[in-house]
């Protein structure tokens, strides 16, 4: 059993999102799959390692098991592997990193305008005070 060569289309699940995905395939079953690989990171948006199973959690790493289930139009469940979880992880802390910091500016922007209204407000009850912004004595007048 080979598939065709050109362009197949092949029923894939990834974290139970089901989609029909085009495969670019040159007709060698050894690069079925890579090429399902790189048709599976384009359009989920993942990065691999993948493994590839059928929905009775059989693992369809040989080239021919993985051709008689897109042969047969199975769905093929798609797993990452234990490296892209660590990836994920990763850009999670760095996005949690980039939230906190712009919260952190922001607070410090509020903090600031704070200051000055307080100074503004300050600035009416008392003949000399000591701002934190600046030094403020009213002129005779």
């Amino acid at each position: 059993m080979s598939l065709p060569s050109g362009r197949l289309e092949v029923s894939v699940q990834l974290f139970g999102r089901r989609e029909t995905i085009s495969v670019h395939h040159d007709g060698q079953l050894s690069n079925l799959h890579h090429s399902l690989s790189a048709a599976v990171a384009r359009h989920f948006e993942a990065q691999p390692p993948f493994s590839f199973g059928n929905v009775d959690g059989l693992p369809l790493e040989d080239p021919a098991l993985l051709s008689e289930c897109i042969e047969a139009g199975s769905l093929v469940v798609v797993r990452f592997g234990d490296c892209a979880f660590h990836d994920l992880g990763r850009r999670v802390r760095q996005l949690r990193h980039l939230q906190w910091g712009l919260i952190s500016e922001q607070l410090q922007q509020v903090r600031s305008s704070t200051s000055i209204v307080e100074c503004a407000l300050e600035g009416g009850s008392s003949s000399s005070y000591r701002c934190k912004c600046r030094s403020f004595t009213p002129e005779p007048g």
